[in-house]
């Protein structure tokens, strides 16, 4: 699968052009931003980063979250959306079956 935005400096060498790709999809993909940012591994990527370029850790990372992808993560969606589906049975059904409540109470665990 080839990205048709992104692109790398064909001088790279093969690591830094990963890091390179994956930090430009971290700027334009709401999803992988979401799952990837905060993590040891989104820390390393922005050191490796900044290794290449001369600039620090943090300065790479603000480059980067300076720049907020288009669209909100699909989880972050599909959360809302399960906490109001939950939202919604709870109010026209105070009266739930028990494996309905323990159901809900689950889904409201996983969102």
């Amino acid at each position: 699968m080839k990205d048709q935005h992104i692109t790398t400096d064909p001088a790279l060498s093969p690591a830094e052009a990963a890091v390179s790709y994956l930090l430009q999809r971290v700027r334009v993909d709401a999803d992988l931003r979401h799952h990837l940012v905060g993590t040891e591994a989104f820390e390393r990527l922005c050191s490796a980063e900044a290794a290449r370029t001369g600039k620090t850790p943090d300065q790479v990372e603000r480059d980067l979250l300076g720049l907020a992808p288009a669209g909100t993560p699909r989880l972050v969606v599909l959360r809302r959306a399960v906490g109001g589906a939950v939202d919604i049975i709870r109010s026209r059904m105070p009266a739930q079956p028990a494996w309905l409540h323990d159901l809900l109470d689950e889904l409201e665990r996983l969102t």
